[in-house]
């Protein structure tokens, strides 16, 4: 197992993103998120890296996992 997530809530302000979540990926998975705007995919991406700490749940990484991500839009020089 690589990754397993277990999320009970994350929410900004009222709007709740995530509820009752879970998650395992393994070793040789693949996995893309797809969704509309503003439904939560990049906030669960942030959680899965460590990124955010602000959601009710657990998420447990494989020893030396490294979970990396990109920003959505680049600073420009």
């Amino acid at each position: 197992m690589l990754l397993t997530a277990n999320i009970e809530e994350k929410s900004v302000g009222a709007k709740i993103l995530i509820r009752h979540t879970e998650l395992k990926l393994q070793e040789g998975e693949k996995v893309g998120f797809i969704g509309r705007n503003g439904v939560g995919k990049t906030t669960l991406l942030r959680i899965l890296n460590g990124q955010d700490p602000d959601y009710l749940g657990t998420v447990e990484r494989k020893p030396n996992l490294v979970v990396i991500t990109t920003d959505q839009e680049q600073a420009a020089r």
